[in-house]
């Protein structure tokens, strides 16, 4: 099932997150992530609370999440380059998402993309020649 997380998923949203991070130190897919660091549970909680973070269970566990907004700090990614210039508001950003190591493999992040994709692109409309139009950038 895929689904907005809510408050009393909370808790079970910091263990998983705890758990990926764990599962992926010293891997070829260590992403510098570190239990209660990042992603930590005000993140998620904050996260929660705007509607931001789908989660997708199976049996009643996280199997995969991700959180979708339009925050971007270049603080926490100074080397990043953007190649489309465009604001905040016309772009959609892919924060923290992650599968349990249980289910990678199973296309569980690829359903959270295209969930996110379905979810956003209906804010943005693509310009036309002239207008000034809103476009969404993966």
């Amino acid at each position: 099932d895929l689904r907005k997380a809510t408050r009393d998923d909370l808790e079970a949203l910091v263990a998983f997150y705890g758990d990926v991070c764990d599962a992926m130190v010293g891997t070829p897919f260590d992403c510098q992530w570190r239990r209660g660091l990042h992603p930590d549970e005000e993140m998620i909680a904050g996260a929660i609370a705007a509607g931001e973070l789908t989660l997708m269970e199976d049996a009643g566990a996280i199997a995969a999440a991700v959180i979708v907004n339009h925050a971007y700090d270049a603080s926490t990614a100074p080397d990043m380059p953007w190649c489309i210039p465009c604001s905040q508001d016309e772009m959609a950003i892919i924060h923290v998402l992650a599968t349990a190591p249980a289910y990678r493999g199973a296309g569980l992040a690829r359903r959270l993309l295209e969930h996110a994709i379905a979810e956003t692109a209906p804010a943005c409309s693509p310009p036309t020649p002239g207008s000034s139009g809103r476009r969404l950038r993966f």
